[in-house]
């Protein structure tokens, strides 16, 4: 048999072949470490990102009266989740066009050193984030509220609104601790409302004789067992939703019935169990019907910490004293049926942007 001589010629031509491969492969191997270290950096800042755009949001949707700038603890939060070598590059606030509605964006950035990488003339890489997280007035509360409603129009939701929107300062919203018989004293607490719960609590949001403002929440047959579960711990079934009561989106106009009957003795011990506590309460703009027949329009969410009561005596001298408070409510943001939401001071928060693709913050996260 004849041998095969090769071509010296083509043998080099092959070692030359072999010998680029396999460069062209080590290269790729080394550029997939330094890639993957890229990667885990990544990772590693966006979840820090994350972090302080959630923290900052709900620290300043808690704030009450509006803010405009971060505060200094979103750095902290940086730095807890990746360390010193992260650069915090900036903090955000846009307010939105209504009370109780912003965003916070976070932009920062961390090293990731190029080590196989440098053979081919590469530097160290930065790994970028940025995190916007969205405050809202709640629309729709899944648990915990409690079944006293109160009329939008009262003049104490007047004066909280306008601490809520900014047009009353904290220093002006604080004159009123202990102004009057309307603005009680209690030890430690801050302004505090002495509404009067009696049948004509409804009446500035229209005519319901026989109720006082208790809202049926569940819709259906309520005893004073329900009620009484209710005010100590909250209604935790289908939830509560601006213009939907059920929270079901079945109806477009969905109003809640009443619960006629009084503020009385009966829920004495559940009224106690609350004092000192931060609960929201539903609000109502409109009433119509008379006793078992009546409706409550909802349209928002009242955060309050009961101070005290009257449940006894005549009727007209009954009350509630309550210290509005902001909360960050267990719900969801954004009514629909294009229903507009009364900001409370009981807000929600949520993550609606990461990465920095160039789409502005308005339109991401609207």
């Amino acid at each position: 048999m004849r041998s095969v001589r090769r071509d010296p010629d083509e043998r080099g031509a092959t070692a030359i072949v072999v010998a680029l491969t396999l460069v062209m492969i080590m290269a790729a191997a080394m550029l997939t470490i330094d890639a993957g270290m890229l990667w885990t950096r990544r990772r590693t800042v966006t979840t820090a990102s994350d972090a302080a755009a959630l923290a900052e949001a709900r620290a300043i949707a808690l704030a009450g009266s509006p803010a405009t700038v971060c505060g200094s603890s979103w750095t902290t939060l940086i730095a807890r989740n990746t360390g010193s070598e992260a650069e915090p590059l900036s903090c955000a606030v846009v307010r939105g066009t209504v009370s109780g509605q912003g965003s916070v964006e976070v932009r920062t950035q961390l090293r990731s050193p190029i080590g196989f990488g440098r053979v081919l003339g590469l530097g160290d890489q930065q790994a970028f984030a940025s995190s916007v997280a969205r405050f809202d007035a709640v629309s729709v509360m899944l648990d915990h509220t409690r079944p006293m409603g109160i009329c939008t129009q009262n003049d104490h939701l007047t004066e909280w609104f306008s601490y809520l929107n900014g047009t009353t300062s904290p220093a002006q919203y604080s004159l009123l601790r202990g102004s009057g018989p309307n603005h009680p004293l209690y030890g430690g607490a801050g302004v505090v409302h002495r509404i009067g719960y009696t049948k004509e609590q409804p009446l500035a949001c229209g005519a319901a004789p026989g109720n006082w403002g208790f809202v049926n929440l569940n819709g259906g047959a309520t005893s004073t067992g329900d009620l009484r579960r209710w005010i100590r711990d909250g209604y935790n079934e289908n939830g509560v939703a601006v213009g939907d009561c059920n929270a079901d989106n079945a109806t477009a106009d969905d109003w809640c019935p009443a619960t006629p009957g009084t503020i009385a003795t009966s829920v004495a011990n559940e009224l106690d169990s609350i004092v000192g506590v931060a609960v929201p309460l539903p609000l109502f703009d409109q009433v119509r019907g008379a006793g078992a027949t009546a409706e409550y329009h909802i349209t928002g969410f009242l955060g309050v910490i009961l101070r005290g009561y009257r449940i006894t005596g005549d009727g007209s001298g009954r009350y509630l004293d309550l210290e509005f408070t902001s909360l960050i409510g267990s719900g969801r943001c954004c009514p629909r049926n294009g229903t507009t939401v009364v900001d409370g001071g009981v807000r929600v928060v949520r993550l609606c942007s990461v990465d920095h693709d160039p789409i502005s913050v308005a339109t991401r996260c609207r």
